[in-house]
């Protein structure tokens, strides 16, 4: 019984660390072995300048970690990873918070361009009628407008994880780190379909950021691996490869943070919502916006210019003060219906099957705008290897058809195709496939773990499912 784990009904954020760390020493010393020198052994590696593990590290501006990995790789280059360790009694680390003012000002900034838009192309075509209307109604009209689209935009968005912040997450996007790690215990949400445990784990796959859960029995439960490249880290390297960009992403934050140090309303130090998103940007887009439409709207009711006829109208106008064509008139060649043949184009011949099996009468088809081809031949302009995310084999056309309007009652775009179009493959059956036709494997990889994201998201239980890829090539 000695051997057996001890149960911690409710584990401590301290025990949830010392857990986390224990597990990811060992993670890089077996994971990254090729890129630390272990030739004298896992001991010399924990020691400076191999591998270092520690907890509750200061980071600037300000930033606790709760743990921090850090070793020289071969190269000597340093590679640094951070963990964020939450417990039940500081479960509002993970809990996402509604923006909505983040939604409303980015609604505001979008509807008010669009608007913009709309005004600058019917001012350059002079069909405003701000004129006739005068200022009031048409000032009430354009705001009308602004709110309609403003609504429309909150309605359609709203759902999305740009304004469910995570104050975990957000910490995270604040300092330069080659991995990110959360680690919670078990009890922090309420089983595998709480909402708020769904928008973690579609976050932390967004942003590269592995997860891993701590059992009540004090065991780690490794959810997903981090991704070496994240968002974050591409653009903080893209930035410092392109030194005018870096010095202008510098001025702009201090800018920002100089205008952040003196609004009235942010958040302490220790608050969770210190790192949400100002609305600076947007706040701004829309003064932009507002400042151009005042100024078309005064140079059409006040400064409006003496409109010119354009040159069509002029020649309409002297078409009109001379006598009118006949009704009838001469022909002078001996051809009444058609004077000259027109070219008849054949149409192509339908492939024949590897097998001498007949053609069936659709050999593609897409569940969106419909578009079926009969005949393999419209695939002569793909050449070379392509790639397909598939869902599965059927041995009929109406089985895979069916199971195309499965999809659309879902709104996942799929199509059909027939195996007597692909090399190597026996006339004999109809794959469906997801999504679209990629020319490379890293593109078609995407789409499929963005499908398998969203598929698991679809399913009551949060079942989840592998799409595999198939490389193919057309026959020509």
């Amino acid at each position: 019984m000695a051997n057996q784990p001890t149960t911690h009904p409710f584990l401590t954020e301290q025990r949830v660390k010392e857990i986390a760390l224990s597990f990811l020493k060992k993670h890089y010393l077996d994971y990254y072995a090729n890129e630390l020198d272990l030739s004298k052994g896992e001991e010399a590696a924990l020691r400076d300048p191999g591998l270092v593990a520690r907890l509750d590290q200061m980071l600037p501006g300000d930033i606790i970690v709760d743990g921090e990995i850090r070793f020289l790789r071969k190269d000597g280059t340093p590679f640094v990873a951070t963990f964020e360790a939450t417990d039940r009694a500081h479960a509002g680390e993970l809990f996402y918070r509604f923006q909505k003012w983040l939604l409303l000002w980015d609604g505001l900034a979008t509807a008010s361009m669009v608007v913009l838009t709309v005004m600058a192309i019917s001012y350059a075509f002079d069909i405003l009628p701000f004129d006739r209307w005068g200022w009031g109604l048409s000032a009430l009209v354009v705001a009308g407008e602004i709110g309609l689209l403003t609504l429309l935009y909150i309605l359609i968005m709203r759902g999305r994880s740009r304004y469910r912040y995570i104050y975990a997450i957000e910490q995270f996007k604040r300092y330069h780190a080659d991995e990110h790690w959360v680690a919670f215990a078990e009890d922090v949400f309420g089983g595998e379909t709480d909402p708020r445990y769904r928008e973690l784990k579609v976050q932390a796959v967004r942003e590269g950021i592995g997860l891993l859960e701590i059992t009540t029995a004090g065991r780690p439960r490794l959810l997903f691996l981090p991704r070496r490249i994240t968002p974050a880290i591409a653009h903080h390297q893209k930035a410092q490869a392109n030194k005018r960009m870096a010095r202008m992403e510098r001025t702009f934050r201090q800018i920002s943070d100089a205008l952040y140090r003196r609004w009235p309303w942010k958040p302490g130090p220790t608050s969770y919502l210190r790192f949400r998103k100002s609305y600076f940007k947007q706040m701004g887009i829309t003064l932009f916006a507002l400042v151009g439409m005042a100024y078309i709207m005064s140079h059409t009711i006040i400064h409006k210019p003496p409109r010119k006829a354009s040159k069509k109208e002029l020649e309409e106008l002297a078409r009109q003060k001379e006598p009118p064509e006949p009704p009838d008139y001469m022909v002078d060649t001996p051809f009444v219906a058609r004077p000259f043949p027109e070219r008849e184009v054949p149409e192509s011949e339908p492939a024949a099957s590897a097998a001498g099996q007949y053609l069936p009468d659709t050999v593609f088809l897409n569940n969106q705008d419909r578009v079926a081809f009969s005949d393999c031949a419209r695939f002569a302009n793909i050449t070379g290897t392509v790639w397909l995310v598939t869902d599965d084999w059927f041995d009929s056309l109406d089985e895979a058809t069916r199971q195309l309007e499965y999809w659309a009652g879902e709104g996942q775009p799929a199509s059909l195709i027939w195996a007597g179009c692909l090399e190597g493959y026996e006339p004999r059956a109809f794959l469906v496939f997801l999504g679209g036709i990629f020319p490379d494997e890293a593109q078609a990889q995407k789409e499929a773990a963005r499908i398998e994201a969203w598929y698991a998201d679809l399913q009551p239980a949060g079942q989840a499912r592998v799409f595999d890829l198939l490389s193919v090539r057309f026959v020509h």
